[in-house]
């Protein structure tokens, strides 16, 4: 107990009652070298948590129209890494007790009588087990690294696939030739994070990283670089129309609708390529001018909206070979568009019209842009891939395009825009 009082620990104290919340502050700077940061509210804590680092957040149950499972739910949903949370109320009901425990709560101190021996004995133990499991996680993330997985995702990690270049470089250029690398940008990630949270961009990483595995060859080495890049290295015998050939593919394959729990995503992808007999620095040539290269490439298909691939020391980006009746490769060729439209909020009474079902449903317009709407629909409703929609006041009707749907809201994009 020493020990921990003499720890330059931060705390968060999460209460709305001011009274008490002093009281609790008090307890817990007194003989000790904690610093303690005070909230009244789950929007406190979140300015609290994305401007300091806390070892340990005492949470009150009831906090007005909030209550602190929904703030527990919240902040992990935002954040990484939480902290270990300690419940404290004046509801002493077993269920809530149990109820606390399951929802992850790290302990739960009843508020009555409370004391600062209590106080401190459940801070030291849930910041020890918090370190502790910190420890074994650490000790877990280097032994995948030795073993050179990407542990979101089960592919090669950036090292394995740095590795690999590294051993192509050694190559004499006339066998290099045979080699190039495929950059590929998942485009909706940082969205998913955003509007979702963390665990679902997660999930979405795991899903993307099953597709590239099964629609790479088995020559292929593929794997994560970065957050949302991953590395493809390709055999291609010096022939630029395989090269080609592999990026539509790629192209086409990972823009997909997943269907994840009660949330339906259109996810689509960027690609490019470049030989590695064409990247030529002055001096030695690393894995990083390799990927510099790629990257190159993948930025030219974001402005052209189709795969590249760097040949030399031009950029060729013809058109790229892809199914006009494929939606999901149409939609990745939009996805940039997507991403530069201003977004106006409204409040518009509109229509999903379905001619082919004969089905009308309302819905209310949130949000408008150049290139699509949000809507929320007035009843469930599994909405098509692709509908009329109706704006009453505006006296227009566009043909759309669903690119996710969770519950009753969804987005959507202009087909004829």
């Amino acid at each position: 107990m020493t020990q921990i009082r003499q720890q330059n620990l931060s705390i968060a104290v999460v209460e709305d009652d001011a009274v008490f919340r002093g009281l609790v502050s008090s307890l817990l700077t007194k003989d000790t070298q904690f610093r303690v940061f005070e909230a009244a509210s789950g929007e406190a804590l979140d300015q609290i948590l994305s401007e300091a680092a806390i070892d340990c957040i005492l949470l009150d149950y009831n906090l007005g129209d909030d209550n602190g499972f929904a703030i527990k739910e919240r902040i992990e949903r935002q954040h990484r890494s939480v902290p270990p949370v300690i419940m404290l109320t004046g509801d002493g009901r077993e269920s809530t007790v149990i109820k606390a425990l399951r929802m992850g709560m790290d302990d739960y101190l009843p508020k009555r009588d409370l004391k600062a021996i209590t106080l401190l004995s459940a801070i030291t133990r849930a910041v020890t087990r918090d370190r502790d499991a910190k420890r074994e996680k650490a000790e877990y993330q280097r032994l995948l690294q030795t073993s050179m997985v990407d542990p979101a995702t089960g592919l090669h990690s950036r090292s394995q696939l740095e590795n690999r270049l590294t051993r192509i470089i050694s190559l004499p250029l006339w066998s290099r030739s045979s080699y190039a690398l495929i950059a590929i940008e998942m485009t909706e990630f940082d969205d998913i994070v955003a509007r979702f949270g963390l665990n679902v961009g997660d999930q979405v990483l795991r899903k993307f990283a099953d597709r590239l595995r099964a629609v790479a060859r088995s020559t292929d080495t593929f794997g994560r670089y970065s957050e949302n890049i991953f590395l493809v290295i390709v055999e291609t015998a010096d022939d630029h129309a395989l090269l080609r050939s592999l990026q539509e593919r790629f192209l086409a394959h990972l823009s997909f609708r997943l269907e994840l729990n009660a949330t339906s995503i259109q996810l689509s992808a960027r690609v490019g390529g470049v030989r590695c007999q064409d990247v030529q620095r002055d001096g030695v040539i690393t894995p990083s001018d390799l990927v510099e290269a790629a990257m190159a490439a993948l930025s030219s298909s974001v402005s052209e909206g189709e795969p590249a691939a760097n040949v030399g020391t031009s950029i060729d980006a013809g058109k790229a070979a892809v199914p006009p009746d494929d939606p999901h490769a149409r939609a990745s060729l939009r996805a940039s568009d997507r991403r530069l439209d201003f977004r106006k909020r409204v409040l518009k009474r509109g229509q999903i019209k379905v001619p082919s079902l004969g089905a009308v449903v309302d819905c209310t317009v949130r949000n408008l842009s150049s290139g699509g709407a949000a809507l929320r629909i007035d009843a469930p409703f599994a909405a098509p891939p692709e509908f009329d929609l109706a704006i009453a006041s505006d006296g227009t009707t566009r043909r759309v395009r669903v690119c996710w749907q969770v519950g009753t809201d969804l987005g959507v994009e202009y087909i004829d825009r």
